[in-house]
């Protein structure tokens, strides 16, 4: 099923279906913490400095006509005080009443800096990669869907069944996770039917290949990619081909580049996600979720207890 929403709306759309995401099962580290996000989501994305302006560089890049929709510039040429602070009671008003005009027309407000940072970083990723428009085809690609279907988990067998495509909100509410069905969603940036490649757009203090790749996995991107991957095909009923990461740094002279992720990587993440919702199906059918000691996947946790190995680089030679 894929529609269509603000981030905020289909946050709140997975929390009111219990609906299980990429980042729910990357984030967490054990059952316990992934019930604990679970239950504790926010309506939306946590407003941070470097979330905001990854949302205006997707919206730049792959929505560059909603931009000036969705956005409204902070007008500072326009201060009734410009040497002052918005200590100044005039300054303050003036903030105010802007803040309160894009609330009220749900507009996101930006600084001009920001917004010419991030034209700067899509017309810099154009310049390096000249043929960038026809392989992320804007045209004709779907961006930001939301995408809802589910998958079958064994929890006494510890195996993944498979996917389910779901097509309607009723369908989804009839799936029953105690008979082993889990409730999946994701937002991929965009993707193409037609080339069967899905995509995604990282901003990033680093693009080169090396600390990427690090970051790709620590981050758990591979994960992320598969489970994205595998939803689209679920959806369409066909394979789809690649998924492409564009890396793009944010500082100055905004080198960035174009990855394939590779089949053996896809195929590792499958492998995380979905050993994950089998822990995960059988803590919420037991309603034990363990942290990192009995019933984890840690290897050697019995009873509890969990033997302390110290890498022997951490314990050098004593000479005292």
């Amino acid at each position: 099923m894929i529609s269509f929403s603000s981030y905020d709306e289909y946050a709140i759309h997975k929390s009111e279906m219990r609906l299980v995401s990429a980042s729910d099962v990357k984030s967490a580290r054990n059952a316990r913490e992934f019930k604990h996000n679970l239950d504790h989501r926010d309506s939306g994305r946590k407003k941070t400095p470097a979330l905001e302006f990854g949302s205006l560089f997707h919206c730049a890049f792959l929505e560059p006509r909603e931009l000036v929709k969705r956005y409204a510039v902070f007008p500072e040429g326009n201060l009734p005080n410009p040497g002052k602070d918005f200590k100044n009671a005039e300054n303050k008003r003036f903030r105010d009443d802007f803040l309160a005009h894009c609330e009220s027309n749900g507009l996101v407000h930006c600084t001009a800096a920001d917004v010419a940072t991030a034209k700067a970083m899509v017309a810099a990723c154009h310049e390096q990669i000249p043929n960038l428009g026809s392989i992320v085809d804007l045209e004709r690609g779907v961006v930001e869907a939301n995408v809802f279907n589910a998958c079958t988990v064994d929890p006494v067998s510890g195996s993944f069944g498979g996917f389910v495509r779901v097509g309607s909100p009723g369908e989804m509410s009839s799936l029953d996770p105690h008979e082993g069905y889990v409730r999946m969603a994701c937002k991929p940036d965009q993707f193409d039917p037609g080339k069967r490649i899905g995509f995604d757009l990282k901003s990033t203090l680093d693009a080169s290949p090396g600390p990427f790749a690090r970051q790709f996995i620590q981050r758990g991107y591979h994960v992320q990619s598969a489970w994205n991957l595998d939803m689209l095909t679920c959806e369409h009923g066909f394979e789809f081909d690649a998924f492409l990461v564009l890396a793009v740094e944010k500082e100055p002279p905004y080198s960035c580049c174009l990855y394939n992720v590779p089949p053996g990587v896809l195929a590792y993440g499958r492998f995380v996600y979905q050993k994950r919702l089998v822990v995960i199906q059988r803590a919420m059918l037991s309603g034990h979720f363990p942290g990192f000691g009995s019933s984890s996947p840690y290897k050697g946790a019995a009873y509890g207890i969990l033997d302390l190995n110290v890498p022997p680089y951490l314990m050098p030679e004593v000479e005292w």
